[in-house]
């Protein structure tokens, strides 16, 4: 009966060390977004359907790791006003660049406008191109509340002389 005993809890230690060597780190896993696992995504990331990667839910970006940006959305089941929820995206994008994929981000200073980053801005001595002004206003994603419009830098160099004409 001591063998029996020894032996189960033996093979009990074994069982456990391997269970918690198998447990994954959420944010090394949301970092490498790669396909979902057969058990799922370890929690609290989520697989992202119809792409079949584990991402990391967020409320803003102080959730996400520094090369990350809270700026995802996806649609969630238990969130009924029709807004998505968001997760962390990969900012690997720059000024100018397209940002309309599902793993590619602006920079936290920035925001992705009609599918390219332009430089999120208060006055025109933010914009970094002597020919953009910060004159475009923005509605963001997550709201339909005028009041919390922002204004990204837009070109601004237009040649006013000629008048559109109709036509």
């Amino acid at each position: 009966m001591k063998y029996f005993i020894n032996k189960f809890a033996a093979f009990s230690l074994v069982f456990l060390a391997a269970g918690l060597a198998c447990k994954n780190d959420p944010d090394a896993e949301a970092r490498k977004m790669k396909s979902c696992p057969a058990l799922g995504c370890t929690s609290p990331n989520i697989c992202l359907n119809p792409l079949n990667i584990c991402v990391k839910p967020c409320l803003d970006n102080n959730d996400c790791a520094a090369d990350f940006k809270c700026s995802g959305y996806f649609k969630s089941v238990f969130n009924f006003t029709g807004k998505g929820d968001k997760f962390c995206k990969q900012i690997n994008a720059s000024l100018g660049d397209d940002c309309s994929d599902y793993n590619t981000a602006c920079p936290r200073d920035m925001s992705c406008v009609d599918g390219i980053c332009k430089k999120i801005c208060t006055s025109d001595d933010d914009c970094i191109n002597q020919n953009y002004r910060c004159v475009m206003q923005v509605l963001p994603a997550k709201s339909f509340n005028a009041d919390e419009t922002y204004r990204v830098c837009a070109r601004a160099d237009a040649d006013f002389q000629n008048k559109c004409e109709a036509g």
